[in-house]
């Protein structure tokens, strides 16, 4: 996402000065650069969560590194060992079985009109300003380490340097249509698309 984005759609002020640089290796290319958590002790696992938490980033009221305690969720299969998925109304959740805790929150939206593409967009926007990463003009990244987000001049200047470190927890948002055409106000479309929250670090230690 780039310099395309402008004024067109409402509220586009949210995107107007949005100039960062198409970046062309994707997500999976990057993240064998990424400094591993493994092997972490009961204590560096305890302070990880911690610092996960502490950045208090979920969806409505579930929050990653949280336990989760609802009562209400719908539990639904699970493909992957070690992971418990629920589902309440619209938002999906994964939780490690083995210690109750949110791994992962998930949203997705089939075949809906692209005013609700832009409103997500928009929202996130407002939620976590600027994002770090944009790949394929469909796929926005936001990464937080300890201290918040990771900005997009940091992620380009730890790539040069090949120091690209696992980021705690990460905001993707994905599209099957090219985000740039959310800048034009009379673009209708059909789309479909998700958005997910999780943090990698919390499940490289699912059992």
């Amino acid at each position: 996402m780039d310099s395309k984005f402008k004024r067109g759609w409402s509220p586009a002020f949210l995107i107007n000065n949005y100039l960062i640089k198409q970046v062309k290796q994707i997500f999976i290319f990057f993240i064998l650069f990424f400094t591993s958590f493994d092997n972490l002790s009961a204590s560096d696992y305890q302070l990880l969560l911690e610092k996960v938490k502490n950045l208090k980033i979920g969806i409505g009221s579930y929050y990653i590194g949280e336990n989760y305690n609802s009562k209400s969720g719908k539990p639904i299969e699970s493909n992957y060992p070690g992971v418990l998925k629920f589902q309440e109304k619209d938002i999906f959740i994964s939780v490690d079985k083995e210690r109750n805790i949110i791994i992962g929150l998930y949203k997705y939206f089939k075949h809906v009109n692209t005013d609700i593409l832009k409103k997500t967009v928009s929202q996130l926007m407002i939620n976590f300003g600027e994002p770090t990463l944009e790949a394929h003009d469909k796929n926005i990244y936001w990464f937080f380490d300890e201290k918040g987000k990771i900005l997009s001049e940091q992620f380009s200047k730890a790539k040069k340097e090949n120091d690209i470190k696992t980021p705690l927890l990460m905001v993707k948002l994905n599209s099957d249509i090219s985000l740039s055409k959310l800048s034009d106000k009379n673009f209708q479309d059909n789309t479909t698309f998700y958005y997910i929250i999780y943090s990698e670090p919390l499940m490289k230690k699912l059992n």
